[in-house]
């Protein structure tokens, strides 16, 4: 689990250090703020829902939506705080979580951040945006990566495991 108690970027939340209120968990892939307010997030663009209830990350591979708390904020302020603590909620899962995987959340840098071909990332992950680890990439495509699936880059070759199979 992950603490958001530190900016960061330190410009970005300014003096108020409103980030200490939460508590971000990309693996439960939750986001708690003291208040008792708490937004589940999936992968995916599901728009169905809108601020303060839910919505798109920042990044837009993430899509948090409330689960319980709205009735711990005061009355007359419930919608404006609402709103206002989706925006910081979401924020905070989309920085921690940009490069998480989007099926199990394992971190997809280095052993596992590759690049593919456009045609196979796109048939694999239609919503285009956010990280797939290579497990699940191959889980999501149903076989074992082979050579021909991946793109001449330089990220390729620097990977271990892409390297391999490269190589092979």
């Amino acid at each position: 689990m992950l603490k958001a108690c530190q900016p960061k970027r330190s410009n970005n939340f300014g003096t108020y250090k409103w980030h200490l209120a939460w508590t971000i968990d990309v693996t439960k892939r939750e986001a708690r703020h003291r208040s008792g307010l708490v937004y589940e997030f999936s992968s995916g663009y599901q728009c169905d829902v809108q601020p303060p209830l839910g919505g798109r990350c920042p990044c837009s591979a993430w899509h948090g939506q409330l689960q319980g708390g709205l009735s711990s904020l005061p009355e007359g302020y419930r919608e404006q705080a609402a709103t206002r603590l989706w925006l910081e909620a979401s924020t905070l899962f989309s920085d921690l979580a940009i490069w998480s995987c989007q099926d199990c959340t394992i971190s997809t840098i280095g052993d596992n951040y590759y690049m593919i071909q456009h045609k196979l990332w796109k048939r694999v992950h239609p919503n285009y945006v956010g990280m797939l680890c290579l497990g699940c990439l191959e889980v999501r495509l149903g076989r074992p990566l082979i050579k021909a699936d991946f793109i001449k880059a330089p990220v390729n070759y620097m990977n271990p495991v892409v390297a391999a199979i490269l190589n092979s």
